[in-house]
């Protein structure tokens, strides 16, 4: 194929009087980001060569208890992937990390399969130095399995201390505890150090609470926590007040008390407490973000995650990282599929009984399926009218400003293809596409106040989002990341409280203009107006990085 010259052609389009001005627009818009993206690619590759440090701290779940076996293909070695040794230094990453504790030899975590999807977004020349830093059975409250145990690396034993209580607490005191976060911060200024002038301390992956929900420190979690971290963004050579922080759910059967669910069981309301935390954490603390654990299996504990769900909980992780270092708020609603189950997996879901992370807390409305997608992971798919999916959150999500987005890919064009509406008839609001164009708007869904003067193509993937601001009544429409139409003055959707459904690929009934004929995921709703840049991030990032759960 002859290579174009692409500066050569954009002169040419632009010369062309035959071009309409919305044409030109577009184009210019095109230009604009294909530039941008060329100054950001140079400025990371500017970068020096050295490696990325990142601290991985918690409990079991965090060092990883998976069994390994020899046909998953996720143990593989990457030559861009070092962990840190205490005594040997930088090494080559591989199952099990090295972390505080060291007895889990032929076991599995989460930080082989976080550091892969990881490299993808950074320079080729840039290298992830893990730094491991977990303790099984520990909590900020006391020990529960090994309450006078600690890991010798000089003797490869388990040595006997008496004062080991407390162990996560932020205290230099060692008669009150907190041998883990002084180790922690020791252990990442150490790897720092070693890793030489072109290393970054670029964030923090933290999973643990399980203990602390058993024994009973649920109750002061928060406040423990959020000291623990303010500490290792102060102490860690590198780190700042926006160093990216990920902490991540239990596994679904140890909250759900299910039937394989060994030792003691907290109740859902002491769970709730931590969790709760977890998912108001982004909007208490700037560049922080949470894991779902929806969706994933365990081993015959109930308390540990098994190999194929530890993998997916480093992608996870992954996702959310990008998250947390754009410093992007959470969704209220975010649908995904994990065992060919539907999930809502927005902070919305803290409302839904724990047995929903095992079950799916999606309505499904008449026939719909999922299938595997390359680009997305598993996909919902539906066939015209015959089906929808339905979230129940509150009616308030809508009452002031918000974002919606979606990925779909159509089948026809000539369905109203309604990705995220509200049926009440006391607050209508919708996200469409009526003959192929993007469109949004309150009201019925003929009301309509913004939509793309182009149409989308059919069989193929995009991304539609839409933004409304309440104070300035600006409602605006991206398509593939990029502005498509703006409408001024436009009336808020009217109030509305209590719990509704929100309606993914339906706008009332009876009719068979209503509904989509193709494929979607990823159906968010964000109560807040994201900007431009915010919405070019996701999208990017999303295109690029992410082939789903």
């Amino acid at each position: 194929m002859k290579k174009l010259n692409k500066s050569k052609s954009v002169a040419l389009l632009f010369s062309d009087p035959a071009l309409d001005k919305t044409i030109k627009s577009l184009l210019f818009l095109i230009s604009i980001i294909v530039l941008a993206t060329t100054i950001n690619r140079a400025h990371a590759q500017a970068l020096p060569d050295g490696y990325d440090v990142i601290l991985l701290a918690g409990q079991s779940n965090m060092a990883g208890r998976a069994t390994l076996n020899t046909s998953d293909s996720d143990a593989a070695t990457d030559p861009r992937i070092f962990m840190w040794h205490p005594i040997s230094g930088i090494i080559t990453a591989q199952d099990p990390l090295v972390h505080q504790e060291q007895r889990n030899i032929g076991t599995a975590g989460l930080a082989l399969t976080f550091a892969k999807e990881y490299l993808k977004t950074i320079p080729s020349n840039r290298k992830v130095l893990l730094v491991g830093a977990a303790y099984g059975g520990t909590s900020f409250y006391e020990d529960v399995t090994a309450p006078k145990a600690r890991w010798n690396f000089t003797q490869q034993a388990f040595e006997n201390v008496s004062n080991l209580h407390h162990r996560w607490m932020v205290t230099q005191n060692t008669a009150v505890g907190g041998d883990l976060y002084r180790g922690a911060v020791r252990r990442a200024n150490d790897a720092m150090a070693a890793a030489g002038s072109g290393a970054r301390f670029v964030g923090i992956l933290w999973h643990q609470g399980e203990s602390d929900a058993v024994v009973g420190g649920a109750d002061d979690y928060a406040t423990n926590h959020r000291a623990l971290m303010a500490a290792f963004r102060s102490e860690i050579t590198g780190a700042t007040s926006t160093t990216p922080i990920v902490v991540g759910e239990f596994n679904p059967c140890f909250m759900a008390a299910c039937p394989d669910r060994t030792g003691a069981q907290p109740t859902a309301e002491t769970f709730q407490k931590i969790l709760n935390y977890f998912h108001t954490l982004p909007e208490t603390m700037h560049n922080t973000a949470w894991v779902s654990s929806a969706g994933l299996g365990w081993m015959s504990d109930g308390t540990h995650f098994d190999l194929p769900s530890i993998r997916q909980l480093g992608r996870r992780y992954a996702d959310k990282f990008f998250e947390a270092k754009n410093d992007l708020p959470q969704p209220i609603t975010d649908l995904k599929i994990y065992n060919q189950k539907y999930f809502n997996v927005g902070r919305s879901l803290h409302n839904d009984p724990l047995s929903a992370r095992i079950d799916g807390n999606v309505t499904i409305q008449g026939t719909v399926s999922n299938i595997p997608s390359a680009e997305h992971g598993y996909v919902v798919k539906i066939d015209n009218t015959l089906g929808a999916l339905a979230i129940n959150t509150d009616g308030s999500l809508f009452n002031s400003s918000y974002t919606k987005m979606v990925w779909v890919k159509l089948n026809t064009l000539s369905y109203t293809n309604n990705l995220i509406a509200g049926l009440s008839s006391a607050q209508r609001h919708h996200l469409n596409i009526p003959n192929g164009r993007p469109a949004a708007g309150h009201g019925s869904s003929t009301t309509t106040y913004v939509q793309s003067p182009s149409s989308i193509s059919v069989n193929t993937w995009a991304h539609i989002a839409v933004v409304y601001h309440q104070g300035s009544q600006v409602m605006k429409l991206y398509v593939n990341g990029v502005l498509a139409d703006t409408a001024l003055s436009v009336p808020s959707a009217p109030l509305q409280s209590g719990a509704m459904d929100l309606q993914l690929s339906r706008y009332g009934t009876g009719s068979s203009t209503y509904g989509i004929d193709g494929l979607m995921i990823d159906n968010k709703v964000y109560q807040t107006a994201l900007n431009a840049t915010q919405i070019a991030a996701i999208y990017n990032f999303e295109l690029t990085n992410k082939a789903g759960y």
